[in-house]
């Protein structure tokens, strides 16, 4: 299957069921139509879940993972497989999204949701606040995004209201010449911002740490950590990851062709 994601895959299954399945799949089996807003104007999903569910989940309450957009509409780190010049960015539309919600907290109770995408950007946050605001519908969610400068306090407040519970952010490094080399879009003054504007709102935050990106040294490893001690109660927790070179990532793509033209002991 080469791209579509969920939609292709849907028309997949239904191919397998009626046994004309073909050997290859791409994103142009479907005929996507968009609306004023640049929107894809899809369909809310038919969603069952199985029926010993309950059984099987091990939290105190049902947390459905659910997504607006497949790849990353900021989509230029060097780190990423989401990069755009590898990826495609396709948005759904938010009031699709919020039906399929509403539908899953109506049939199965189910009224928190982890907001799945690579990056909820501030615009579909508040695109998402309008439309909870406008049907006056409550449920908790969280989601991942990046360091913006337009997630300021009055915008943070409104997720809060509208029930975003914790905010995962792609923090990386606290070393501006490794934030360039990743291009992450940012500095570190961005971010220190960030976890102020995060804790005036009242809202938690998770962040992912890139631990030995090529040439990191052990200074700028400190830095990172210096951050994160100073803002210690504005964390609600941290995940810490060690890179690793994905596939068709500019990093990857870089490395492969010093190999080529100098050897593989060059880099």
């Amino acid at each position: 299957m080469l791209q579509g994601g969920a939609d292709v895959f849907s028309r997949v299954c239904s191919d397998l069921i009626g046994q004309r399945a073909r050997h290859v799949y791409s994103g142009t089996d479907i005929q996507i139509g968009f609306d004023d807003k640049g929107f894809p104007t899809d369909k809310p999903y038919e969603l069952v879940l199985q029926r010993d569910i309950e059984d099987l989940y091990l939290s105190p309450s049902q947390v459905f993972s659910i997504y607006s957009a497949l790849g990353c509409s900021f989509g230029a780190c060097t780190f990423c497989g989401s990069n755009r010049e590898n990826a495609d960015y396709v948005p759904r539309q938010i009031a699709v999204m919020l039906d399929e919600m509403q539908s899953l907290k109506e049939r199965y109770g189910i009224a928190c949701f982890n907001i799945c995408d690579n990056n909820f950007d501030p615009d579909r946050a508040q695109y998402f606040c309008d439309e909870l605001e406008r049907r006056q519908e409550s449920v908790f969610w969280q989601c991942t995004s990046r360091v913006y400068d337009t997630l300021d306090p009055t915008v943070l407040r409104r997720m809060r209201k509208n029930g975003c519970v914790l905010m995962n952010v792609g923090l990386e490094s606290a070393s501006d010449r490794i934030l360039r080399m990743m291009r992450k879009g940012y500095t570190v003054a961005h971010a220190e911002q960030l976890m102020l504007n995060m804790e005036a709102a009242g809202m938690r935050v998770h962040t992912y740490v890139i631990c030995g990106f090529p040439s990191e040294t052990e200074v700028e490893s400190k830095k990172t950590l210096d951050f994160l001690k100073r803002h210690l109660k504005r964390c609600h927790s941290v995940y810490f990851q060690d890179y690793v070179a994905q596939l068709a990532t500019k990093v990857f793509a870089a490395h492969h062709s010093i190999c080529l033209h100098e050897g593989p002991h060059a880099a």
